[in-house]
C-alpha cells in the first residue's frame, strides 16, 4: 500500500476511498446505492440508441445554435466568421471557462464566512464613501435602510 501511494497519489487516494467506504457501514449504506443507480442510469444510456441520440444529438444541437448567436454577433459588429470557426472559438471558450475555477460570491460566500465576521440585520458594514477632501465624483449616504448618493458632498449637505 506504501509503494502504491509514493508512485501514484490519485489512484492510492481512489483505493483508500473505496476501501473506506466498503469498511464503514454507514458510509457503505449511503454510498453504494447512489452509484448502483448512477451506473444503472449510464447502462440505460450505453445501451439505448434514442438516449444517446438525445443526449449527444443535444449537446451538438446546443453548441450549433451558440456557435450561430456568436456569428449573429459577429456579423453585427461587422466580423464574418464561418461555421467552423465559430465552433471552434465556442468549444475553445467552453473548455477554458471549465478549466477555470469557481469563485463563490453572495449568499453562498456569506454563508461560507464564519458567524463572527457576517453583518447581522441590526449592524451594516461601514459604507464606502468619499470624503470632500478626495478626488471623487460623488459621496454615498446611508439613512435607515436606504442609500443615496450626490455629486459631493456640499451638494449633499444642500439637498438634504
Amino acid at each position: 500500500m506504501a509503494a502504491c501511494c509514493a508512485a501514484d497519489s490519485g489512484g492510492c487516494s481512489l483505493t483508500v476511498s473505496v476501501v473506506v467506504v466498503l469498511a464503514v457501514p454507514k458510509l457503505h449504506a449511503k454510498v453504494v446505492p447512489a452509484v448502483r443507480s448512477a451506473l444503472s442510469g449510464l447502462w440505460d444510456v450505453a445501451r439505448d440508441r434514442h438516449k444517446r441520440l438525445e443526449l449527444f444529438g443535444g449537446n451538438v444541437a446546443s453548441e450549433l445554435l451558440y456557435a450561430l448567436a456568436l456569428g449573429a454577433t459577429c456579423l453585427a459588429y461587422g466580423v464574418d466568421l464561418n461555421l467552423a470557426q465559430l465552433v471552434f472559438v465556442n468549444t475553445a471558450a467552453s473548455v477554458r471557462s471549465s478549466l477555470i475555477p469557481t469563485v463563490v460570491s453572495g449568499p453562498l460566500r456569506r454563508a461560507s464566512r464564519p458567524a463572527s465576521s457576517r453583518w447581522d440585520s441590526t449592524s451594516r458594514p461601514p459604507l464606502q464613501s468619499r470624503s470632500p477632501s478626495a478626488s471623487g465624483p460623488f459621496t454615498c449616504l446611508r439613512a435607515g435602510d436606504t442609500c443615496r448618493c450626490v455629486g459631493s458632498v456640499a451638494r449633499a449637505t444642500s439637498d438634504g
